[in-house]
């Protein structure tokens, strides 16, 4: 079989896309700079930082792809144009069974806690703490980003991605998920960000030396503890996502709490000014 230049590889597309997106390349430059890499190896050290092996890793993940097919899937898109067909066929019979949107989302899924895990220094090293949250409370561009290198190949597998329709999946799972966690209002996202990693489990023992070179290391779990900086949070995540309202039902069950809330303080407000009262009475009788 005659062997394929590394540009017209999947590998090649990633690495062009790549210099395109990031470095505002033109296509005539970035082709030029993939055939100056010449290797998958190059290219992944110097351009894609191995974000087509997380990719990768996301697909195995989500379908259930075993070691050894998982490397002949990076060993095909680093040296061919297209994915060998028997393991294309098992990987597009897959990701189809559990539903195509369903799973690309879970796959961008894996993709994303595997960022958050490789870079927790970058957690309060500039104003984008937004970026660790689990997928769904990332807006769609955010969390669509890693399709740069997804989406090539997939469709290497023969797969073509509905991005309309991918969208409108992933808002409705994002709206079901803020509906799950009752989160409404900016207090609710609040007080889960706050639980950290009880409430994103990602960030379990991840530490951030805050983007300062040999400083301090802090765990994120301790720092989402300090109310300033989950409330900037907070903030950052609501000014890119779409709050959902609660229901007339919802509406009315959380006026009742708040009405038997204010009721117990009324209560309690009472209890203490009678004992204040019986305490005065006391101090009267004992003085007369």
């Amino acid at each position: 079989m005659e062997e394929i230049e590394f540009k017209n590889t999947v590998m090649g597309q990633i690495t062009r896309d790549a210099l395109m997106n990031w470095n505002q390349l033109s296509l005539e430059e970035a082709e030029e700079k993939v055939q100056e890499y010449g290797n998958a190896e190059v290219a992944s050290n110097n351009v894609t930082y191995g974000s087509e092996l997380s990719s990768v890793r996301g697909i195995a993940q989500a379908i259930g792809l075993t070691e050894e097919q998982a490397k002949q899937l990076e060993i095909d898109i680093n040296t061919k144009d297209k994915v060998s067909p028997e393991l294309a066929s098992e990987i597009n019979k897959k990701i189809q069974s559990k539903g195509l949107e369903e799973t690309i989302i879970e796959i961008l899924g894996v993709i994303h806690d595997g960022w958050v895990k490789d870079n927790p220094n970058k957690f309060e090293a500039r104003p984008k703490n937004y970026q660790f949250v689990t997928l769904k409370l990332l807006d769609f561009k955010e969390a669509s980003l890693d399709l740069l290198f997804l989406q090539p190949i997939l469709e290497a597998c023969g797969i073509s991605i509905d991005i309309e329709a991918l969208q409108d999946k992933f808002l409705q799972e994002q709206d079901e998920y803020l509906k799950e966690q009752s989160i409404y209002s900016h207090d609710d996202l609040v007080k889960k960000l706050s639980m950290g990693a009880e409430f994103y489990p990602v960030l379990e023992g991840l530490e951030t030396n805050k983007g300062v070179k040999g400083g301090e290391k802090t765990l994120i779990t301790d720092l989402l503890k300090d109310k300033e900086i989950v409330e900037k949070m907070a903030s950052q995540v609501e000014e890119r996502i779409v709050m959902p309202t609660l229901s007339l039902e919802q509406k009315a069950n959380e006026r009742n709490r708040l009405e038997e809330e204010a009721e117990k303080i009324t209560e309690a407000e009472r209890l203490i000014k009678s004992l204040e009262n019986e305490k005065n009475k006391d101090g009267q009788q004992i003085g007369g």
